[in-house]
This record gives structure tokens, sequence and C-alpha cells, in this order.
């Protein structure tokens, strides 16, 4: 019995398949940012590249070493600001990246669905 399918749907396979991969690999990529953004916050932790740092030298009193705390403290409550906020973008991209997966992979199995009957002659 002859299946009707449309050629350029199976010419899609290839191209979905890759799509899909790399999909996937961005969107597990943003997910271990997003894991490791959460641990950092868990345990009140800023990591070195999202670390900001003021010196000010004013002198070598007690004075100027409770001024260096209270910027020391102002720069940690701003980065862990910051970097919540690059949480909350690699949680959306993961989202959009999940969407578009979803889209790809649906359109290949009904591809793969449609035109069994070519794969299998």
């Amino acid at each position: 019995m002859a299946s009707t399918h449309d050629p350029r749907s199976i010419n899609r396979i290839p191209y979905l398949k890759s799509t899909v991969e790399k999909l996937a690999e961005k969107q597990m990529k943003n997910g271990l940012h997003v894991r490791f953004l959460e641990n950092c916050l868990e345990n009140d932790l800023v990591p070195s590249g999202l670390r900001l740092k003021l010196k000010i030298h004013i002198g070598n009193d007690e004075t100027s070493k409770k001024f260096q705390e209270s910027i020391d403290s102002l720069l940690k409550k701003i980065s862990l600001e910051i970097y919540d906020r690059l949480k909350e973008v690699h949680q959306r991209r993961a989202i959009k990246l999940g969407n578009k997966l979803e889209e790809h992979r649906d359109e290949l199995k009904s591809i793969i669905k449609g035109n069994t009957g070519i794969l299998h002659e």
C-alpha cells in the first residue's frame, strides 16, 4: 500500500534533529547557570566574576576600617542583586528554549509519524 507523504517534510528531518540537539544543549547550559546562581544565593556567596570591589583609602585608623567594611557590605548587596537578576535572565532563556525545543520535537514527531510507511519500505 502506497503511503502519501510530503518529501519536503522528510527533508526537514536532519535540520530538525540538529536544531533539537542544539536547543537542548543551550537549555541545559542555561539551567546549569540558574542552578549555580541559586547555589551561590543559598550560600550567600558572590561569584568572583560578579563581585564588585572598591577600595577607599582615607587612612589607617579604625574609622577608615569601618568605612571600608560598610562599602564592602554595600557592594556585596549590589552584587547579590545583580546576580539575582542574572539568574532571572537565564531562567527566562531556559523557558523560551524549552518552548522552542518542544515545538521542534513535535514537528519532528509529526513528520516521522506521517511518513512511517516510507521509512519502513
